[in-house]
């Protein structure tokens, strides 16, 4: 382990909310960290925490290196995250809702500043929610950035049959976050795709 790093190489923090864990982290140029995942109090919520070299939080990183996000959703859990050129961080998960009673899952993306503040220019003030499917549990895993600024994001999908597919959605890299294709698969074949305007 390395001995610079925390106490013997392991550092452990309280992110705030009852219970938080991280699912996610990318390594800076200059070996800082970026981690994201789920902290818990009153809801679940998008927990995004930076980590300098040495392991302590970087005070200039949100509020005391840590930056929330809250989609409105009943939960929220950040399950990918990934670093744009420009120091933006994108971070994709889901979003829980509560209609009638009824839970689902939507996938939800969100970018921050370098600073862990909001992209205002991304989605609605940074955020934005996609439902795959009209069942009950549509939750994004994986994350690229393509060359052109797009954002690709995986996951799975759950119909009102119970049936899981896989799902991938491209996000505008223009500012807008807007899903530029959702696809689930549910032939097996790429003739399922169905395409959403800009």
């Amino acid at each position: 382990m390395d001995g610079v790093f925390g106490t013997g190489g392991l550092v452990t923090h309280d992110l705030g909310g009852t219970d938080a864990f991280l699912t996610s982290l990318v390594v800076l140029p200059d070996d800082s960290i970026i981690a994201a995942g789920q902290r818990s109090g009153t809801e679940p919520e998008f927990v995004v925490a930076r980590f300098d070299t040495a392991g302590a939080l970087d005070p200039l990183f949100g509020s005391g290196g840590v930056a929330v996000v809250d989609f409105g959703g009943a939960a929220e859990s950040a399950q990918s995250i990934a670093l744009q050129d420009d120091g933006k961080i994108v971070v994709a998960g889901y979003s829980e809702s509560l209609p009638g009673g009824e839970l689902l899952r939507d996938f939800a993306v969100t970018r921050l500043l370098a600073n862990g503040a909001l992209d205002p220019v991304f989605g609605s003030g940074g955020r934005t929610v996609i439902d795959v499917s009209p069942g009950e549990g549509d939750v994004a895993i994986g994350m690229a950035l393509e060359p052109d600024g797009d954002v690709v994001v995986s996951g799975v999908t759950r119909d009102a049959a119970e049936f899981s597919d896989v799902a991938v959605v491209r996000l505008l890299g223009d500012h807008r976050g807007l899903p530029l294709f959702v696809s689930d698969f549910e032939t097996g074949d790429l003739s399922d795709w169905s395409t959403a305007s800009p």
